[in-house]
């Protein structure tokens, strides 16, 4: 696939960003906007000043009100569990088995968050700060939080003029070490916070501090590079920078694709043997569609389906925009079909954000073998 730069560094893509507008204000529309019509916003509200109900959503659970002290973090905590405790409880299946593929998804969005922090043209960029837009994924949600930062993204490729900086990377070790790190830093974290235990004092003080992740991924990111640059000392030596590079992406876009292909497959066996309806796990109701609320953990379903949509669809328009724009020849005309094939294959294989992946490891994939027969 040939790479030449159509828009990079010459002008915005302005359709992408409209696009990406649109999502935003659609994703909070049906996110929050839609706690706010049905009423679950105001029972929070209420909760957290101390005049409604002292329990969880759905349970007879008293509610833990003071972690540490301070009542902006005690009330952070406190919204989490509310939001979250319906994921815990597993009364309901089909909100269970959305979780798993939920997870699994952010578990790979999280991974290309990491991927783009550790990119040459983004160091010392407020896209290289992971842990930044994972707090704020937690504080608000991807379908706020991914189309804003998939815009500041763009609009800084329009204006580059190293090009080449936004495939490499700074330290491919360090990116390596994400992997190693997910486990204790992230997929631990996520089993806990939805695992139902009986004690819910303990669930809920367990969910808060899950809610520190970041700080957990990050703290054995950092232990795991330190081993691996022991490790493989003097390995590289005489290698082009380019192909550590590509080695680093394709261990962690390797990894990435893996937990997406499992969680989604995983989706399709326990869908066919419990014979749960696919439209009531993942079809979004009707946007605007209001009716009371009975249960806490239905209301966060369809909240986390809006929210899986939209950052989905912020992904796949963020990734097919920048390898549309490394390498037109993607889209052209006779490609075209290929490419969307190869989307809609990997959507069933792997899931939404497999498409994202997919799209970004084709770019990274073409831009450096350019780089290298260039070199030859």
């Amino acid at each position: 696939m040939s790479c030449n730069e159509y828009w990079l560094g010459r002008s915005v893509p302005k359709l992408s960003v409209a696009i990406l507008v649109g999502l935003l204000v659609f994703g909070i529309d049906n996110t929050f906007g839609q706690l706010s019509r049905n009423g679950f916003s105001e029972y929070i509200s209420s909760t957290l000043a101390g005049h409604g109900p002292q329990y969880l959503p759905d349970t007879g659970d008293v509610l833990v009100t003071r972690y540490v002290g301070i009542p902006f973090i005690d009330r952070l905590c406190i919204r989490a569990n509310i939001l979250l405790s319906g994921f815990a409880t597993q009364l309901h299946p089909e909100v269970t088995l959305y979780c798993l593929s939920h997870c699994g998804d952010l578990v790979a969005g999280c991974l290309l968050l990491v991927i783009e922090s550790h990119r040459k043209g983004n160091a010392h960029h407020v896209l290289s700060l992971t842990g930044l837009w994972l707090t704020l994924i937690i504080l608000f949600d991807f379908a706020s939080i991914t189309p804003i930062f998939a815009i500041i993204h763009l609009l800084k490729m329009s204006r580059s003029r190293d090009l080449s900086s936004a495939v490499h990377l700074n330290d491919p070790f360090k990116l390596v070490a994400v992997v190693p790190a997910l486990f204790p830093g992230l997929i631990l974290p996520l089993i806990l916070t939805v695992s139902p235990f009986r004690d819910a004092s303990f669930r809920q003080w367990l969910t808060a501090l899950c809610m520190l992740f970041p700080l957990y991924l990050g703290f054995w990111q950092f232990l795991a590079a330190k081993v691996l640059r022991r490790m493989h000392a003097g390995q590289y030596v005489g290698a082009r920078q380019a192909e550590i590079d590509s080695a680093a992406l394709r261990i962690v876009y390797d990894f990435a694709l893996g937990i997406a292909t499992f969680t989604q497959i995983l989706s399709y066996a326990i869908l066919y043997v419990t014979r749960l309806s696919f439209a009531r796990v993942y079809i979004p109701a009707v946007p605007h569609q209001v009716d009371p609320w009975a249960s806490g953990a239905q209301i966060m379903h369809e909240f986390y389906k809006y929210d899986h949509l939209v950052g989905s669809l912020v992904g796949v328009v963020w990734a097919a925009t920048l390898l549309g724009g490394f390498c037109p020849d993607a889209f052209a005309k006779g490609q075209r079909a290929r490419t969307v094939m190869h989307m809609a294959g990997r959507t069933l294989i792997s899931g939404p954000v497999g498409v994202t992946l997919w799209l970004m490891r084709q770019r990274d994939e073409s831009v450096l073998a350019e780089e290298l027969a260039r070199m030859e």
